[in-house]
């Protein structure tokens, strides 16, 4: 992870990535957690984008309340 929006609400983007053909193979799954929403009331909606290649996929969604955690998705490299 090159950076963690720990402040919330400024919109930074967090991200995990690999050069071009350098993840290891496996079962990645990914998960949002809203630790904290610093007060904020109401709801916290995310987008995750996976590219893999050329290929990108997008997932939307919206947490609501302290250290909810969501799904994402699931899927395989190199296998």
């Amino acid at each position: 992870m090159d950076h963690d929006d720990r402040v919330g609400g400024t919109g930074a983007a967090e991200n995990i990535y690999w050069p071009s053909n350098g993840a290891p193979n496996g079962t990645y799954q990914v998960d949002v957690v809203l630790f904290s929403s610093n007060g904020f009331s109401g709801n916290v909606s995310y987008r995750v984008l996976v590219q893999n290649e050329n290929e990108v996929s997008s997932y939307t969604g919206t947490l609501t309340t302290d250290d909810e955690r969501q799904h994402v998705v699931t899927f395989v490299l190199g296998q």
